[in-house]
């Protein structure tokens, strides 16, 4: 006799079912994957920016000013790239009098007297400031930007540490800049503001430089505040109002990881000099 019995199995429909549950926990694991991948970028982005912080804080420290920019535009096998050289090449500055920063971009020039109130853009000087190429680059592989007052690049200046004119940067929480979280709304002077401030460009990079070249990513289809926070065209500005960045916004594009200083946010001694 013949074995009629069925031999037991899925059907189309169990297995379609099947495939679509294992599909749907795929999906859960590697949207959970890729979100702590996007974490931990951000979070070594920050734990970079502290170090580049407390490394400027024992350059305060020791020479009693800040460094300048490093040519952010130069190769990483530049013997240059990672050197802040002032006017006469010599860094750190000691007592030189102020002048432009050698390889800077200048975003803004207030004029008047020596020294000359002027906001820089550039790369983290890590050879200055004692670190290696690779903690200067954020979790996206794209160069930390620096932006400083020039005036705080010499010994004579910064020493000062009183004068508001030479603390002209503004950042701001808002996309209509009415919000600062230092500065003011109407361009006053005031101690208040940022000395410097150091910013990665996000997962998006836009503006950013990358770490392998130099280059720099353009910022077609960037929110405003992105745009102005890469700065890539130089602005000329008269004594008065000073440009504007911007640290959050509500703008949902808007990645950019931003720290600032302000003057007082250095160490009281080196006012006790």
């Amino acid at each position: 006799m013949f074995n009629t019995r069925k031999t037991s199995g899925f059907t189309l429909v169990e297995l379609s079912i099947v495939l679509a549950i294992v599909s749907v926990f795929l999906g859960m694991i590697l949207l959970s994957t890729e979100a702590r991948i996007a974490e931990a970028k951000i979070y070594s982005t920050k734990e970079k920016m502290q170090v580049i912080l407390d490394a400027l804080d024992k350059y305060v420290k020791t020479y009693g000013a800040l460094p300048c920019p490093t040519n952010i535009t130069l190769s990483r096998d530049s013997a240059n790239y990672g050197k802040g050289l002032g006017s006469n090449n010599i860094n750190p500055p000691g007592g030189d009098p102020a002048g432009a920063c050698i390889g800077s971009i200048t975003l803004a020039n207030f004029g008047g007297t020596v020294p000359i109130t002027a906001i820089l853009k550039g790369g983290i000087p890590f050879k200055d400031l004692g670190l290696d190429a690779d903690a200067v680059v954020d979790g996206w592989g794209n160069r930390f930007t620096y932006i400083i007052n020039q005036d705080n690049t010499t010994f004579i200046s910064f020493r000062s540490g009183l004068n508001p004119q030479f603390e002209k940067i503004q950042l701001f929480s808002d996309a209509a800049a009415t919000v600062p979280i230092v500065g003011n709304l109407n361009g006053t002077v005031t101690r208040d503001r940022a000395i410097l401030l150091i910013i990665s460009h996000g997962a998006n990079g836009y503006g950013a430089y990358l770490d392998k070249d130099g280059s720099q990513l353009g910022t077609s289809g960037a929110s405003a505040p992105e745009i102005a926070n890469a700065n890539s065209v130089p602005i000329s500005f008269p004594p008065g109002p000073s440009p504007k960045f911007y640290a959050i916004t509500p703008n949902k594009d808007f990645d950019d990881i931003v720290i600032y200083r302000t003057r007082w946010q250095f160490p009281p001694y080196f006012y006790q000099q």
